[in-house]
């Protein structure tokens, strides 16, 4: 390992493992990967032991794995794990990536910039970001763009936040970049693409134009909802004007 540490293999019950999502590098574990594994399990298949912090006992490695025990055999299971030796939090963050990014499901775009907040969080240098995720400086750039601070009504930094594609519309203000605490709640529920409400009209307007919008009940009981919405609107709007 780069982070310089030892490691230790021994025996222990599922019960012991610390599932501490805050140094996850990944948004969030896969069902569909656990559920893949348990399969793979049920079949006879064999998986590298999961890595832990020796001191806290937190999860490095293999919270898909570590799931999928957990859903298959209990708390009481016992599995073989390799105690990782780590001098401070900066080497759990470092080693967390690390065995991320080397193996098992690729870190997608919206991981890695989770990443580098994570690195960026405990101090550890650009140089050493970039290394550890395996990528160059003008890709490193690219989503550091789009890490932008979380701002509370009175201005002040209380947080960063992740923004995916075409969400970059949320982010403009006047001559800074940053969104307010309302607009991460919106971002992090992943309910928007944060896509200007014109465009998202307009896509609308096309797909009804071109004959692609499918005509089911449910698709017909959101657009008549739609429809009242769009009314309220207009109401208000005609009040405002008068």
């Amino acid at each position: 390992m780069s982070t310089g540490t030892t490691i230790t293999k021994v025996t222990v019950k599922l019960s012991v493992l610390v599932f501490d999502y805050t140094i996850y590098p990944r948004h969030k574990v896969s069902e569909y990967h656990v559920n893949q594994l348990i399969e793979a399990k049920l079949g006879g298949a064999d998986f590298p032991p999961v890595v832990l912090d020796k001191k806290t006992k937190r999860i490095i490695d293999g919270f898909h794995r570590a799931t999928a025990y957990k859903k298959l055999y209990g708390v009481d299971y016992e599995l073989e794990v390799e105690l990782l030796d780590c001098n401070d939090e900066k080497e759990v963050i470092l080693a967390s990536i690390e065995y991320n990014s080397k193996h098992g499901l690729p870190l997608s775009t919206w991981d890695k910039k989770r990443c580098i907040t994570l690195m960026a969080e405990v101090g550890i240098k650009e140089a050493i970001q970039m290394q550890n995720l395996s990528i160059t400086e003008e890709k490193y750039k690219k989503l550091q763009n789009d890490i932008v601070e979380i701002r509370n009504e009175l201005g002040k930094k209380v947080g960063v936040t992740q923004l995916k594609f075409g969400q970059n519309n949320l982010a403009k203000k006047e001559n800074e970049r940053y969104v307010t605490q309302k607009e991460a709640e919106i971002i992090e529920s992943g309910n928007t693409t944060g896509l200007s409400p014109e465009i998202r009209i307009s896509t609308l307007i096309k797909d009804f134009n071109m004959s692609i919008f499918m005509v089911t009940s449910k698709n017909v009981k959101k657009v008549r909802e739609l429809y009242e919405l769009i009314g309220e609107a207009l109401a208000i709007y005609e009040e405002e004007i008068k």
